[in-house]
């Protein structure tokens, strides 16, 4: 099948016409263009020049060395041909992935480019990035065999492959002849490099395209991460993948994924270039995920990817809930819940909860529960009297991982006797608003409480801040506080009217602290002297301190 001979895209348009017009240069795309890497000594003889190299005479792998005494030429080559002959090349896009850490793998020291232009990405040549180059199509038009597009100079320590993949920023590799049209080419037309005799699929050799030409028009699915056969340490493991196809700029291929023996799952609601998503809570052991693509034509890929995870599964919180009603309360009555999560990593005190009531009584109804994005600290939910009415009750955890224990089977009741009437709104008034910013140390606010029975001047009101205990109810709608710690802090606000009907949701406010947290202290506490300026280490100069002391203090 012969790939779809198209105009370039808008960046390829950009860059070569940037350049000039081409005249008729010679026309035709390669039907399979190839990109491969070739390696040989360091040499300063014009390294960019085409070189004397028949497609069998190019060399994908060399020893490592440890000691580092062995650097080489890498060659990125481009072949644009195809069985009628050689075509031209003007640019093209491609990215590399090699293996390296400080004095093991691959380093690279260098890299020349020997086109007009190139647009690397950031951190080029770090492998995970990608280049594009291009020359002027009137006055460079590269009509060589294998056209020389830069080369890296590189020391391979320990066993390590050095890759050619597509582009990361567009997901292809793609190169464009003097005339402006553009070809992909598949992830089986990219050349790779063994050092040390670094296997990739079972391969010590490296490979050369231009030897092993491919065969099969189906889609091709390429692994990114995690690298095939690697050791991942989590339970809960991301993978991505690109898909290419001998069809060009086929943007919509559908695809479905497989785990181990399960059931096959459809990925059409995902984004097309790269495919991305996590598998959690997988067992310790290897496991094996199969990716599926199916083009236009109907013609069907599978890529599989094998890895080992090296740690046990992580279990979800498991939830104990104390003080659950009967089905039917005669009433009047409280709710008195507790409850806590047990988990075989994270700490008790460190799980987290979402809890939601909802009440229901003669069309009339409430609800109190945490903010969607919102986990809490909260063991308990008191109320010391219920209005009349339908109750149902839901809570759910999650640990240090990120793993929740799904909601737990909801308690339902009814009271059948209690007041009536909908328990007393609230708001607050000055002080930060929510996800504010402020410097005062000392903010304070003022709860606006609203009930269908009972007076404002008679409603009480309780008061949590940063998540400890409620204070009692009290007919002081302010309440102010002291700032001893920067960052993030939440005041919370409840209203109570005459008939003991507590607000059925606190109002809430988070805010963030950026000044100087007051100090806190005793009368008899020696005094707390802060320099606040200068940097003692810009030398000397002016000082300025602030002085903290709770009680009477004479100077």
């Amino acid at each position: 099948m012969s790939a779809s001979r198209t105009m370039v895209t808008p960046l390829f348009v950009a860059l070569l016409f940037s350049l000039s017009a081409a005249p008729g240069a010679s026309a035709g795309i390669a039907d399979h263009p190839m990109i491969l890497l070739h390696i040989d000594a360091p040499t300063g003889k014009n390294p960019c020049a085409p070189p004397p190299l028949r497609m069998q005479d190019v060399v994908t792998a060399a020893p490592s060395d440890p000691s580092g005494g062995s650097g080489y030429f890498v060659y990125v080559l481009v072949r644009n041909a195809d069985s009628t002959g050689l075509q031209s090349l003007a640019g093209f896009e491609f990215g590399i992935e090699y293996e390296g850490d400080a004095g093991s793998g691959i380093q690279i020291h260098d890299w020349h480019h020997c086109g007009a232009l190139q647009f690397p990405m950031p951190d080029w040549p770090a492998s995970g990035t990608g280049n594009l180059i291009t020359w002027d199509p009137v006055n460079q038009c590269q009509m060589s065999e294998l056209s020389v597009a830069g080369y890296f100079y590189v020391t391979p320590y320990s066993p390590a492959t050095m890759r050619l993949v597509p582009r990361q920023v567009s997901g292809r590799a793609t190169v464009a002849d003097c005339e402006s049209a553009e070809a992909d080419v598949y992830p089986r037309r990219l050349g790779w490099l063994s050092f040390g005799g670094a296997a990739l699929a079972g391969d010590t050799d490296g490979f050369n395209p231009g030897l092993e030409p491919p065969t099969g028009t189906e889609p091709i699915v390429t692994f990114s991460q995690p690298r095939p056969g690697s050791s991942v340490a989590d339970d809960d493991v991301e993978f991505s993948w690109s898909v290419s196809d001998d069809l060009a700029h086929q943007w919509g291929i559908p695809q479905s994924w497989q785990m181990d023996e399960g059931p096959w799952r459809s990925l059409d609601d995902r984004p097309d270039l790269y495919r991305q998503f996590s598998a959690e809570n997988l067992d310790r052991g290897t496991h094996l995920l199969r990716v599926r693509a199916l083009d236009r034509d109907g013609e069907t890929g599978i890529g599989q990817l094998t890895f080992t995870t090296t740690v046990d599964r992580n279990l979800p919180p498991t939830l104990r809930l104390f003080g659950v009603p009967p089905a039917e309360v005669a009433g009047p009555t409280g709710l008195h819940l507790s409850w806590v999560g047990l988990d075989d990593r994270t700490p008790a005190d460190r799980i987290r909860y979402r809890y939601s009531l909802t009440h229901t009584a003669e069309g009339d109804s409430g609800r109190i529960e945490g903010y969607a994005d919102f986990w809490s600290d909260d063991l308990t939910l008191h109320f010391e009297t219920l209005p009349r009415g339908r109750y149902r009750f839901q809570l759910s955890a999650v640990d240090d991982e990120g793993d929740e224990s799904g909601l737990r089977p909801p308690v339902a009741f009814q009271v059948f006797n209690g007041p009536t009437g909908s328990p007393p709104s609230i708001w607050l008034a000055d002080g930060p608003g929510f996800d504010e910013e402020t410097s005062d140390p000392n903010p304070a606010w003022t709860a606006r409480g609203h009930d269908d029975s009972t007076h404002v001047d008679e409603l009480t009101y309780s008061w949590r801040w940063d998540g400890g205990a409620w204070s009692s109810f009290d007919p002081s709608p302010t309440r102010s506080v002291t700032v001893t710690t920067s960052g993030w802090h939440i005041m919370e606000a409840r209203a109570r009217d005459a008939a003991g009907l507590v607000s059925w949701r606190p109002e809430r406010r988070r805010f963030r602290f950026v000044g100087v947290p007051q100090e806190v202290a005793s009368a008899n506490a020696p005094m707390a002297i802060r320099m606040i300026s200068p940097n003692p280490s810009r030398g000397p100069t002016s000082l300025t301190f602030e002085i903290h002391r709770s009680g009477p203090l004479a100077i």
